[in-house]
């Protein structure tokens, strides 16, 4: 951690590798890393690495890594947003909620980074956690998408799940 400009190219150049315990404790490490040094670990190659990862450890700590930069630095995050919104889609429920998360934030940031379409289909999501995130995004960025928005919160206002109810209401 004292010394990441020595540190992140060591971690980079075994990120790939095909023993699961060397990518885990690589993806650890940058992710202890993106915390201090956000600026510092290149967000292309944890974004490549995480789209094609298997492994959920793995996949969960290169999450966090997305998530360190792109709160550091918004822009970074929208050179990535098609591949990053490709692997969400395909990712399972605890990665597209970590991602999910890091969406409200950077919407709060800037709400041009992240497309409206792409609000609307977490607001309608299956998970309720996701449409919760979505509602949540809305009460961020609806005041740019007011005709657009109403429509959202009030469907979230009819879901069946109490978070999603209680997202609208906010």
């Amino acid at each position: 951690k004292s010394n990441p400009k020595r540190v992140i190219p060591i971690m980079i150049e075994n990120i790939s590798s095909e023993k699961e315990y060397i990518r885990l404790n690589v993806a650890t490490v940058l992710s202890e890393i993106s915390a201090i040094y956000p600026e510092d670990v290149p967000l292309e190659i944890i974004v490549n690495q995480w789209s094609k990862e298997e492994k959920i450890k793995v996949s969960k700590e290169l999450t966090n890594c997305i998530s360190n930069i792109s709160n550091n630095d918004p822009i970074k995050f929208k050179n990535h947003l098609n591949q990053i919104l490709d692997t969400f889609s395909k990712s399972n429920s605890t990665l597209r909620l970590i991602i999910a998360k890091v969406f409200i934030d950077i919407a709060e940031k800037n709400h041009e980074l992240i497309p409206f379409d792409v609000i609307q289909q977490l607001a309608i999501d299956e998970d309720s956690y996701i449409r919760e995130i979505g509602i949540k995004i809305i009460g961020s960025v609806g005041k740019f998408y007011p005709k657009k928005s109403i429509t959202i919160i009030q469907n979230g206002l009819k879901d069946p799940e109490w978070n999603v109810k209680n997202a609208a209401t906010d």
